[in-house]
């Protein structure tokens, strides 16, 4: 992300900038990857380490996307606000409003039909660094034995885009909430039209149709806002894909995913280390009958993919084994 990107992304998104400046620094929140115990072997396959993007079709709530398409949609019909923000953007360059809301309508189902996700969650090192969250255990512990995977934060908050994967943080708002954004990012556009004008038609255009595409897969109702979550975000119908795509059968319904493998990639366009000693900072057992066996398998599974120090890495939650519904 280029200074002038920067600039452009707290114009057009400055809820998700708010966002990434409090995570940024070593004091900063962590990031956290909840996972079943098959599923962390699976990631940590000694052959190719790796974790699956899946279909946004195939996510806990199916409606998720159609959520933030109806949401959004409706909090720019109110008060005239798509009509603003194209007035807003036509002063920049003649047009650009809409130029920018076609551009987005055509690419829209496609990305509905053809985005990819992986998620992760805010991780507080201080409070849960050795218990983990139980809200999480319990949304994963329904049947299988959770694992808590704690990550180097600095990948996500990377200002390279080389794998076309963005991470984002997740909005739990509300209408009113929404609304009030789309005030400030109109208002933000017209106190900035001369140097918006500056710029090539084109990147404003790629700023709007962002702020509308991440606006719509990361908005979900604030009852889940417990969660905070980021979503990792693919979506090849409108980006060129570098990444290895592959058919698997997951909970018995075969599907399509993105593998992000877990390399070092300094050496490409100086992107960054997502080895797997790079990316594990800690590993946290969850809630089980077996968690000696479970982190003994753990710290095999990690040393057998070149994790340094693997045994200091994994914790067992001493959180008392209980039904997790």
């Amino acid at each position: 992300m280029t200074i002038n990107n920067l600039r452009l992304a707290s114009i057009f998104m400055p809820r998700a900038i708010k966002e990434l400046n409090r995570f940024a620094g070593p004091d900063g929140p962590d990031f956290v990857h909840y996972t079943s115990a098959e599923n962390f072997m699976n990631i940590f396959n000694a052959a190719a380490p790796s974790i699956w993007m899946r279909n946004a079709k195939c996510m806990n709530d199916v409606s998720e996307i159609e959520h933030g398409l109806s949401r959004i949609s409706l909090a720019l019909s109110k008060n005239n606000r798509l009509g603003r923000l194209k007035e807003a953007l036509n002063g920049c360059h003649d047009r650009l409003g809409e130029n920018s809301i076609g551009y987005f309508q055509h690419h829209v189902h496609g990305f509905l039909r053809d985005t990819y996700i992986t998620c992760v969650s805010e991780h507080d090192a201080a409070k849960e660094d050795d218990i983990g969250r139980l809200s999480m255990w319990r949304a994963y512990g329904q049947g299988s034995i959770g694992i808590a995977v704690v990550l180097n934060k600095l990948p996500f908050l990377s200002e390279t885009n080389y794998l076309e994967a963005v991470s984002s943080p997740v909005a739990y708002i509300g209408d009113r909430e929404l609304g009030d954004d789309l005030e400030t990012i109109i208002s933000n556009i017209e106190l900035n039209r001369e140097w918006l004008s500056s710029l090539p038609e084109f990147l404003v255009m790629s700023q709007v149709f962002n702020m509308l595409k991440f606006g719509i897969i990361c908005l979900k109702h604030k009852g889940f806002e417990e969660e905070k979550e980021w979503r990792v975000i693919h979506t090849p119908s409108v980006s060129v894909s570098s990444l290895e795509r592959a058919t698997v059968t997951v909970s018995g319904i075969p599907q399509r995913v993105y593998k992000i493998a877990f390399r070092d990639y300094t050496s490409e366009r100086g992107a960054f280390d997502i080895s797997p000693n790079s990316i594990v900072k800690r590993v946290i057992i969850g809630p089980s009958n077996y968690p000696g066996v479970i982190r003994d398998a753990v710290v095999d599974t990690l040393e057998k993919v070149g994790v340094a120090n693997a045994a200091n890495r994994v914790v067992i939650s001493d959180i008392p084994l209980r039904t997790l519904i």
